[in-house]
């Protein structure tokens, strides 16, 4: 199903205000990446969370319809959503993501009230399978995202070496005949 553009359907304010919730989506996902890398498994969920919220707090504006104000994403809400920005599948996906770090964050407050530290609930497995996860929410944000930013199709073009002068030489270590063979399959 291919996206479509919906952001110049809304108002300034609510573009703007997208544009915050995406940013924070990308750079709450950058900062659990950061967190994974140095074993801060309680940290990378945190962030994860994080990023998981901004993820559907931006569809919720993107979708242009009215939904209650709060943090937990309910089916009703994800059915909201628009179809032009996720499939049905997709949004299933994304609803089940979305209720798992649900759980994760009610666990780590309730599990928080004892004297053990949160740092050692969670471990390196169960943190790279909720970091794919999150992954492939801001893969699909990123993807929404660019859609709405730029306009496509987006077109790319291979130059032979001369633009306006014949003086030019082509590349003596990839010469022209190669690169046509590596883009025609041969």
């Amino acid at each position: 199903m291919p996206v479509k553009k919906v952001l110049r359907k809304l108002g300034r304010d609510q573009q703007e205000y997208y544009m915050f919730l995406a940013k924070e989506c990308f750079s709450g996902f950058s900062n659990a990446e950061d967190n994974f890398s140095i074993y801060r498994y309680a940290s990378c969920n945190t962030w994860l969370f994080h990023s998981s919220e901004f993820f559907w707090k931006a569809l919720t504006i993107l979708s242009g319809k009215r939904f209650e104000l709060k943090h937990e994403t309910s089916q009703e809400d994800m059915a909201k959503l628009s179809k032009d920005l996720l499939s049905d599948e997709e949004r299933i996906r994304a609803f089940r993501i979305q209720s798992r770090f649900q759980d994760i964050v009610r666990d780590l407050s309730r599990k928080a009230n004892t004297t053990k530290s949160p740092a050692g609930l969670f471990s390196r497995k169960d943190t790279q399978t909720n970091l794919n996860e999150v992954g492939w929410l801001i893969n699909k944000l990123r993807e929404i995202h660019y859609y709405q930013i730029f306009e496509p199709p987006i077109r790319i073009g291979i130059l032979s070496g001369y633009i306006e002068s014949r003086k030019e030489k082509p590349c003596s270590y990839y010469p022209t005949h190669n690169i046509e063979k590596l883009f025609n399959g041969c």
